[in-house]
């Protein structure tokens, strides 16, 4: 072999690892453009290839909060595959109750600050990303693995039109997959105490055809405090693929840090699920999405439509605070609603799957859905009923209501459908009649004839 044909190959394998050699870059300016900047770090990152992760710290000189503040009037450069960019790595303290130590705002409206475009790997921690009332926070498509915050890394988010907003051009196009939004703060101010018309976000999230989705977590630090002026979450789907799974799960909607104070005047936090709309209107439902509703405090609404897999709404505090009291309800609807979905349950035989509804106009209804489980919640102070049902004549089964026979301080006896599962309550102190404190469950007796014969030692 000649020296010339090793030193080829030598300079060959050194050009191509610069390529591939994983860079961290530092960003050492506060400017919108230039060395060391922001946009200088994104544009490296992508130059360097996306077969490794890059990743951006902050080391920025002046730790003021003037320091610390990059004003932009553009979208930063269009992010690529494997990056990772970490606020947190910048000296100084964090902003208020949050993470982020780097505020990243706008100073012009209508454009997005990150976008992220068939990409895979994105990773985006401590910081403060301030829009003006338009844009996103982030805008993706065909875009696989994000993380935006986690616990003990969250960011802020606040005034953009859909903090985090996903399109298609066509419904043929790929999913968006894989992406995970933890410990962030939305649409409040620094304390988490307060927000306005400054901080809130339209939509906090507009997303359409993605799968495998968590907002929050049921881990320490995990759940995010948003508050927005519409709707949390806008999600369609429009085609039939599988969706994977949608987690909501301990998350504080429309309150202050504590879930116990309204943060808007007006009816927020709302939450829309709706799967593939093919113009049945069959109980089973279309979109194959596994979808959990967990262990949040909110103001607002939840609402699925023609969601087909088995779907739980577990532990939340709907309508009512964290101490389970105090009215944080600004629902003029069902504070749950169901339409063409196939089955699921609310509630369940743990203490922990207890749901605390309350305050709203209505608790749960439904309307043309496969079987639903209600069990073992407290409802309470509805403004017109608890449990509701749209047109039982759709159904081909019979209405689930018992007939009271008997009723005294210590018994109560009555008739129910063969094969029932009846739960018993002490009502609330409110005008209707619901059922605020689970007492035990009985069944009918074995003969199959639908009477309810167990004597209950207990003052009703």
């Amino acid at each position: 072999m000649s020296i010339r044909f090793i030193l080829f190959t030598l300079m060959a394998c050194l050009v191509l690892s610069t390529h591939l050699y994983a860079n961290t870059f530092i960003v050492t300016s506060n400017a919108n453009r230039g060395a060391g900047t922001l946009r200088d770090a994104i544009e490296k990152a992508a130059a360097n290839g996306s077969g490794v992760t890059d990743t951006i710290f902050f080391n920025l000189p002046d730790v003021s909060r003037t320091g610390r503040t990059i004003l932009v009037d553009s979208s930063l450069p269009d992010l690529s595959s494997h990056i990772y960019i970490d606020g947190t790595s910048q000296p100084g303290t964090p902003f208020g109750i949050s993470d982020a130590r780097v505020e990243i705002r706008s100073v012009t409206p209508y454009f997005s600050l990150f976008i992220a475009f068939r990409i895979t790997g994105v990773e985006i921690y401590g910081l403060y990303l301030k829009g003006i009332y338009t844009g996103s926070a982030l805008y993706f498509g065909e875009t696989n693995d994000v993380q935006f915050g986690k616990s003990g890394k969250g960011n802020m988010v606040t005034g953009f039109g859909q903090a985090f907003y996903t399109n298609i051009q066509d419904p043929a196009d790929p999913a968006s997959s894989n992406l995970s939004f933890q410990g962030n703060i939305m649409g409040t101010d620094e304390s988490g105490d307060k927000a306005d018309f400054f901080t809130y976000n339209y939509h906090t999230f507009y997303l359409r055809n993605v799968r495998n989705v968590t907002i929050g977590g049921v881990g320490n630090g995990e759940g995010n405090l948003m508050c927005d002026q519409t709707m949390m979450l806008e999600l369609f789907y429009t085609k039939p693929d599988s969706a994977g799974y949608l987690k909501i799960q301990g998350n504080k909607i429309g309150t202050d840090r504590t879930g116990l104070k309204v943060l808007t005047s007006f009816r927020t936090g709302d939450v829309n699920i709706s799967g593939y709309n093919d113009g049945s209107d069959y109980f089973e439902g279309t979109t194959d999405a596994d979808v959990e509703i967990t262990n949040n405090i909110s103001t607002g609404r939840f609402q699925l439509f023609k969601i087909k897999n088995y779907f739980k709404v577990k532990g939340n505090k709907l309508g009512v605070g964290a101490d389970n009291v105090t009215n944080i309800s600004y629902n003029s609807a069902y504070t749950l609603f169901f339409l063409y979905c196939g089955q699921g349950i609310i509630g369940g035989s743990a203490s922990a799957d207890k749901n605390y509804i309350a305050y709203g106009e209505q608790g749960v209804g439904q309307f043309h859905c496969g079987s639903i489980t209600i069990s073992r919640n407290s409802f309470f102070c509805h403004a017109s009923e608890g449990i509701g049902y749209y047109n039982w004549a759709y159904y081909t089964r019979p209405k689930p209501f018992i007939t009271i026979n008997s009723l005294s301080s210590t018994y109560v006896a009555g008739t129910a459908l063969p094969n029932s599962t009846v739960e018993l309550f002490y009502d609330d102190n409110c005008p209707l009649c619901e059922g605020k404190t689970y007492l035990t469950t009985v069944l009918p007796d074995q003969m199959g004839t639908g009477n309810i014969a167990e004597v209950l030692a207990v003052p009703l």
